[in-house]
């Protein structure tokens, strides 16, 4: 029974910390340090990796926040972030509105305005590369497209495609 008076407690109780161990076959340098192979040579221990039947995505602690929740187009599946990625801004990264240098206009301002309560002077729509995982865990890159506005933030984030496909290097 998780002891009610510290929530930490409860938290510990209810998801307890797997179980590491050392990894002997990490490659070290000349000093014993570990010189490449990802998690400091500890792997995880026990069963984790889903919680009632839903994966659990791989990223893990304050970058994580960095990442928009974005998915797939006409899918439910989650774009899964290169932890430690920045993005790739173009020098044409404003598409539309406030800022763009071709003077292109949001073709969905009115919507945004409504939805947003923000006046439509200060949107505009952004675009940016991002490295991901793809399917089979190998490191790709997509084009995200997004509204943003100093009053709201970043909003509706997406994955553009062209001729369906999503990753850039498939785009030739």
């Amino acid at each position: 029974m998780p002891n009610e008076s510290d929530p930490h407690l409860i938290y510990k109780e209810c998801f307890p910390r797997p179980e590491l161990r050392y990894d002997e076959n990490q490659p070290r340098d000349d000093h014993g340090r570990f010189t490449s192979g990802g998690n400091s040579g500890l792997t995880s221990g026990g069963d984790g990796g889903t919680i009632e039947g839903e994966e659990i995505l791989p990223s893990i602690g304050g970058s994580a926040s960095s990442y928009p929740i974005v998915y797939y187009p006409g899918t439910d599946v989650q774009v899964r972030f290169v932890v430690g990625s920045r993005p790739q801004y173009p020098p044409d990264h404003t598409m539309a509105g406030y800022g763009c240098k071709t003077g292109r206009q949001i073709d969905d301002i009115d919507r945004l305005v409504d939805t947003y309560n923000a006046d439509a002077v200060h949107w505009h729509k952004e675009k940016a590369r991002f490295q991901v995982y793809d399917e089979y865990g190998e490191i790709r890159e997509v084009e995200l497209h997004w509204y943003q506005h100093p009053d709201i933030g970043k909003v509706e984030y997406k994955v553009k495609s062209r001729g369906g496909y999503v990753y850039v290097d498939e785009w030739d």
